[in-house]
């Protein structure tokens, strides 16, 4: 693998991390965020259904006292039927102090949920794996006379949780697209750019690696090679050191060339003075023979 593509495959991984890190936490702090908004809109929801159910039978309270004074029970049973009749409430229950008679309008289910004697006071209270609540008060006539018992269903909180948690979901899933758009637009930049950047990086160091080579193999001329180096970094002042010793080595393998030609023609010079020698020294010795032949000539004609 060429080290463009190595630096390239770095930069992405680095971004891919660092993206991959800020997305997840701009996502959790987002889910947070809409956590805490599901809470808050759920306890308001809670608070207004309470709310509206106290008012109810405080409202309902009154009315119901003063019918049962007037012994209109069948205007009572009216209002029930109305507000059972309201998909938010599963029953209405009316029985005197001591349950020998009572009044209910609703689900029938719900009479074996209903708290015992003693409902002093405003009380709320949440029944049947809490899809139900059940809001009392005592109906008073001079003196206690019996409860009033208003049982709501939770169906329509839940729904509402319910919606609120997939537009959560939908929210989250949305800030992931766009997290995951906005990382591979950011990667397709990064990518672009890395490569002109590993291009302009790498491109002086791949210069100078081939210029070492042509050096190596004996082509010391790479001066133009070198001027398409231009940085002032470490990467020019390592060009500058190779065209020094490229210009070192090619004057000393001239003056090694110019060695090597004086040293053949001495050399040369040197053989032929050898063969000289050898003719001066052969003509020299028949000469000598000669003149020792003549002498003894001579001797022997004395």
């Amino acid at each position: 693998m060429k080290l463009t593509q190595k630096l390239i495959i770095a930069i992405l991984f680095i971004t891919a991390l660092v993206v991959s890190v800020f997305t997840y936490l701009q996502i959790s702090e987002q889910k947070d965020i809409l956590d805490n908004e599901l809470n808050q809109r759920i306890a308001l929801i809670r608070s207004n259904l309470e709310s509206n159910a106290a008012n109810t039978i405080l409202s309902l309270k009154y009315e119901v006292e003063n019918d049962i004074a007037a012994l209109n029970f069948s205007h009572i049973d009216a209002s029930f039927k109305n507000l059972a009749a309201k998909k938010e409430i599963s029953a209405v229950v009316l029985f005197n102090i001591d349950r020998s008679s009572e009044l209910f309008v609703g689900d029938t289910y719900f009479k074996s949920h209903l708290p015992a004697n003693g409902i002093n006071a405003l009380t709320l209270q949440e029944i049947n794996t809490h899809n139900n609540f059940i809001i009392s008060l005592p109906i008073v006539l001079n003196q206690k006379w019996g409860e009033l018992h208003i049982v709501y269903s939770l169906k329509t909180l839940k729904e509402e949780i319910r919606k609120a948690k997939e537009h959560k979901a939908e929210k989250i899933q949305s800030s992931v697209q766009k997290a995951i758009y906005t990382s591979i637009g950011l990667a397709v930049v990064l990518l672009i750019f890395s490569y002109f950047f590993a291009r302009k990086l790498i491109t002086p160091i791949l210069l100078l690696t081939d210029t070492a080579k042509a050096i190596a193999n004996g082509n010391l001329d790479v001066s133009d090679r070198l001027s398409k180096i231009k940085t002032h970094d470490e990467i020019g002042l390592l060009s500058e050191s190779f065209a020094d010793m490229a210009q070192k080595l090619d004057t000393s393998y001239h003056e090694l060339n110019v060695l090597n030609k004086n040293l053949e023609l001495k050399t040369k010079e040197l053989l032929e003075l050898n063969s000289s020698l050898e003719e001066r020294v052969a003509q020299k010795v028949e000469q000598i023979t000669a003149q020792e032949k003549m002498m003894i000539s001579q001797s022997r004609l004395a």
